[in-house]
Formats: C-alpha cells, sequence, structure tokens
C-alpha cells in the first residue's frame, strides 16, 4: 500500500470518529469504494433479515487491503514436512492451507463490513469478543508465506491469551459510529495468540432508534480458530520450494538448482 493511501485511510477514519451529530464520511477513493461494494455483497454474511445491518466478513488476508502485503502463517497439524505448491506468491496460500485444515497461526486477521440497511441512523455502539473454548496449541507445522513489504495500519486488535480478552480500538476517542441505510463502515481486526488454541466469535452491538440488538460474527456459522506457531517453520519461496526447518530447500514438482530456489 502506498503512503499516499495510507494516509487517505487515516484521514476517513479521523473523519468517522466527529461528534455524533454529523453523517459519516463516503467512501474515499475509487478503491475503497470498490471494496465496499464487494463486500457488501460477495462474502458470508453473518446477519439477518430481521437485523437493522448486514455483516460480510473476509478471512483471506490477501483480499484484505491492511493485510495484502503482510506475512500469512498457518499451522498445518500432524503434517511432518510440505511437498505440495501453494502456487505462485501468496495469492492462493490462505486457500491452499484451509484445504489441508490449517489453523492461523500466531494471529487471525479478518475484515468485517458492517451496512446498514434501517430507516434513519444505526448506532455501533461496541464490538466485543466471545472466547468460546481455550485449549492447548495445536501440534503440526508452521507453513509461512513471508511479508511482501509492510503493512501500514491497524485497527481492532485483541489478545486471546488475556483472561477476559476485550476488543481494543487504536482511536483517540471512543468506539462509537453510526451508519445510515446503504452506508458501510468496515473493521479490520488482528486477534493474536502465543499461549493456547482458540475458538471466538464476535458480537457486534446495534442501536437502531429505540431498538437494542446483537449481531454475532463468525467464518460462516464456524468459530474463528487461532493457535500459536511452532518452531518447525517451512517458509515458501513464492514460485518452487519450501525451505525446511533445517535451512534445506525442498522442491515442488522437477529438478531445480539451488540459485533457482534463492532467486
Amino acid at each position: 500500500m502506498s503512503v499516499e493511501t495510507a494516509e487517505n485511510a487515516k484521514k476517513g477514519w479521523r473523519k468517522l470518529l466527529a461528534p455524533s451529530g454529523v453523517l459519516l464520511a463516503t467512501v474515499l477513493t475509487a478503491i475503497i469504494s470498490w471494496i465496499v461494494t464487494y463486500l457488501a455483497t460477495g462474502i458470508e454474511r453473518s446477519s439477518t433479515d430481521a437485523d437493522p445491518v448486514r455483516v460480510s466478513v473476509e478471512t483471506d488476508p490477501m483480499r484484505i487491503g491492511a493485510f495484502s502485503d503482510s506475512a500469512q502463517s498457518l499451522i498445518i497439524p500432524s503434517v511432518r514436512k510440505l511437498n505440495d505448491s501453494p502456487g505462485e506468491g501468496c495469492a492462493k496460500f490462505h486457500e491452499w492451507g484451509l484445504a489441508k485444515n490449517a489453523i492461523d497461526a500466531d494471529a487471525s486477521r479478518i475484515q468485517i463490513a458492517v451496512q446498514g440497511r434501517a430507516a434513519g441512523e444505526t448506532l455501533i455502539s461496541n464490538i466485543r469478543v466471545i472466547v468460546l473454548k481455550r485449549s492447548a496449541p495445536v501440534n503440526g507445522l508452521t507453513a509461512l508465506c513471508p511479508t511482501a513489504g509492510p503493512v501500514e495500519y491497524r485497527f481492532l486488535t485483541i489478545d486471546l491469551d488475556q483472561p477476559d480478552p476485550s476488543v481494543k480500538y487504536a482511536g483517540k476517542k471512543p468506539f462509537g459510529f453510526k451508519v445510515a441505510s446503504g452506508e458501510v463502515e468496515t473493521f479490520i481486526v488482528t486477534a493474536t495468540a502465543a499461549k493456547g488454541h482458540y475458538l471466538w466469535c464476535l458480537e457486534i452491538d446495534l442501536v437502531a432508534g429505540d431498538k437494542k440488538s446483537t449481531v454475532r460474527v463468525d467464518d460462516d456459522g464456524k468459530p474463528f480458530a487461532t493457535t500459536p506457531g511452532t518452531k518447525r517453520t517451512w517458509t515458501w519461496n513464492y514460485k518452487n520450494a519450501w525451505m525446511s526447518p533445517n535451512g534445506k530447500w525442498k522442491f515442488v514438482g522437477g529438478k531445480h538448482s539451488l540459485s533457482e530456489a534463492a532467486s
């Protein structure tokens, strides 16, 4: 993400934190507009028709602008080595991992879009995390697709290792956003785990007129899952080989040279 884009995003969030009598800022750039449209129409939804908002969730970091250049790390249970390719680059890494029952390692990174659909404005008053289950870290190897560059912003963070974890908002003003019908708020969430394996979800508190309600946010009907990474890390070189924990290259498909793997 460019410095200019990051700055535009930060300005947009400052506008969203204006006093409650001020309407939310509209989409800042054509890129953000495209993302909002995509999120509002294309991804699994946790809300129902009775709710004053529609909620869309994206769990693949490569499809989230804030995380698309960050490293992806997955725990693959009950596996000792990797022999197949997740594809060139990191674009299909998350999808490849899910096919192997992989779990987010060290952190889960998700994007939540909340679109108003009730008459008048709906207040998003709070977002909280619900830990459904705690257990020992999952045993397996860590598959890593390295970072392609720095990530320039984060909005909501959760430390799942805390006895009573909560959602932390990075803004200087108290949490609270309003959406009118058709308007969309997008929340970037990073939930970390270093001590245990966690199954969790989020709840969003809403106020529409004089009616209060709560929408649960999960991974298409299943809890989000986050577990610590392991020391047995296999690192993908973006094209044709894995770097094993002992520092040796494991090529995928055909014969290759060491210089090719490192290039």
